[in-house]
């Protein structure tokens, strides 16, 4: 009997312990959905104005979407990391800009972007 509560103590603390270490992360609810006619919707339009992929609700997503030429925050405050000119790998890592919400951005046609994260606040 004592042994077993002296178990049980060691394992509570241990696990007491990792809950204090381990960080804590926030849930990643964004998705990509079809746009349609819809105007509340993060949209990005890419491939020169070709494809576009629009997303819905708070998170964050990790991509690499070339060749963009607007980006429309929808009723979103959004931050991004930018890599103008088309290019990675330039050594700057991007730029991390912060839209709000109703915005449209246009690039222009020498100056397309690349977006490698997307958050919505």
């Amino acid at each position: 009997m004592k042994q077993s509560f002296k178990r049980t103590l060691a394992v509570t603390a241990a696990a007491v312990g990792l809950t204090a270490v381990l960080p804590i992360s926030t849930a990643s609810a964004i998705n990509a959905t079809e746009c349609g006619p819809r105007t509340d919707l993060v949209k990005v339009v890419y491939e020169g104005g070709n494809t576009s992929i629009c997303f819905a609700n708070g998170g964050v997503v990790d991509m690499q979407l070339a060749g963009i030429t607007s980006l429309s925050t929808g009723n979103n405050d959004i931050r991004f990391v930018q890599h103008r000119g088309g290019v990675l790998g330039d050594g700057s890592g991007g730029t991390v800009r912060t839209l709000p919400r109703w915005t449209t951005e246009r690039a222009a046609a020498a100056d397309l972007w690349i977006i490698t994260r997307l958050r919505i606040l």
